[in-house]
This record gives C-alpha cells, sequence and structure tokens, in this order.
C-alpha cells in the first residue's frame, strides 16, 4: 500500500512520517439532509439465449408487471411497503417493476452467510438472484467488464436506448438505518451501494482555486 511503499522509499526510518497517518471526515448519521442515493446498474454483455428466456427465468423468484413510463416506474418504487423487496428495470423500451414472490423465503434463495438484513436488500436481492444465478456473471463482469454504474436514471435509459447496453435496473437507496445497523455488525455491503449525498468535502483538499473564484 502507499504507506509501505513511502517508506521504502525512504529507507524504512525509525520515526513517524505524515504517510503513516490518513485523512477522515466524520459526521453525524443523524443530520439532517444526508441520505443515500440510487445507483443503478446498467448491464451488458447478456448471453443471447439468457435474455431469450429472461422473463421464464425471473418468473421464479419475481412477480412482474410493466410501467407505463419511468415516472410511473418509480413512482411504484418509491411507495412500495416497507417489507416488500422491489426493484425496477428497462428493456426494449419498456419498463417493469419486480416484485420478490410472496412466499419465497429469503434466506434460503439467498444461501450467503449474511444475517437477514443484508439478504433483504434491493441490491443483494440483485446481485444473487439475477446477475450470479440468472446471468451467471463472474468477479470480472462485476468488475467493470457487464456492468457501469450510475445515479442518472435518465443516462442509463439513454445507454440502452444506444444499444450500448442490453438493459437497466433500478434499485431504491439502501435506508442509512440499515446501512448503520449491519456496519454495527461488521457486515460490508456491495460495492456501489453506499452513494451518500451531499458528497463530503473533498473538493477543499483535491481541486485546485485559482485566483478570483468566487
Amino acid at each position: 500500500n502507499f504507506r509501505e511503499e513511502t517508506r521504502k522509499s525512504l529507507g524504512n526510518p525509525d520515526k513517524e512520517l505524515p504517510c503513516d497517518y490518513v485523512m477522515t471526515y466524520f459526521t453525524p448519521l443523524g443530520s439532517d439532509g444526508l441520505t443515500l442515493k440510487s445507483t443503478h446498474r446498467i448491464v451488458k454483455n447478456i448471453e443471447k439465449g439468457i435474455i431469450l428466456g429472461l422473463n421464464s427465468a425471473l418468473s421464479k423468484y419475481f412477480d412482474i408487471s410493466e410501467a407505463k413510463d419511468s415516472k410511473d416506474l418509480f413512482s411504484i418504487l418509491g411507495g412500495v411497503e416497507k417489507n416488500e423487496q422491489s426493484l425496477g428495470a428497462y428493456k426494449d423500451s419498456k419498463f417493469y417493476l419486480l416484485r420478490l414472490r410472496r412466499g419465497l423465503d429469503i434466506n434460503k434463495i439467498i444461501d450467503i452467510d449474511h444475517p437477514y438484513e443484508y439478504k433483504k436488500l434491493s441490491v443483494v436481492i440483485l446481485n444473487q438472484l439475477i446477475l450470479n444465478k440468472i446471468f451467471k456473471f463472474s468477479k470480472e463482469d462485476f468488475a467493470g467488464r457487464s456492468l457501469s454504474y450510475t445515479d442518472d436514471a435518465d443516462l442509463a435509459i439513454k445507454t440502452v436506448d444506444e444499444k450500448n447496453a442490453d438493459m437497466v435496473f433500478f434499485l431504491n437507496p439502501v435506508k442509512v438505518s440499515d446501512m448503520t445497523s449491519l456496519a454495527l455488525q461488521g457486515v460490508r455491503l456491495p460495492p456501489k451501494s453506499t452513494y451518500f449525498y451531499p458528497k463530503l468535502l473533498s473538493g477543499l483538499v483535491i481541486n485546485k482555486f485559482s485566483e478570483g473564484m468566487s
């Protein structure tokens, strides 16, 4: 890592160095206005055979209904019941709501060593039931070969419309309370699932300021 490489380049001196420290920023999780935004998944490289049989495969886990447009879909997603696991999808110019089928035992269909609080998150349901089980994505697919991420739903839709991706999955954001509870249990959430807004004050340190800026 950076600390070890820097120390090695300086001959590993027996004293404290600036590289021994990391700048941190703390903010109360209960601050007014602090939220977690949705990070949607843009998906490509889905095998043709899987695409053709997708509705049938999804029906094993989800009740599927069509929404009129993106506004209708996000209105439904934003109003889902507290204990209902749902996500949205866009493919072939159509919007879909995927509701996890009633009666399914999440602890059985998502067979990983994590608490129920983790398994019920929409991002985990997407990763485990769709991307892993149906699409059979590899680590390389998750790392960027077949997935990209955005908080801009319109951009995601445009990417599919321009044939640069196969489909999009829209997620409700992780609740701050769920994230806090899991963090206190030592559970790490999946990548790109905790997009804090507003962003912390990194711009004051990283970006160059020019004279005359107000």
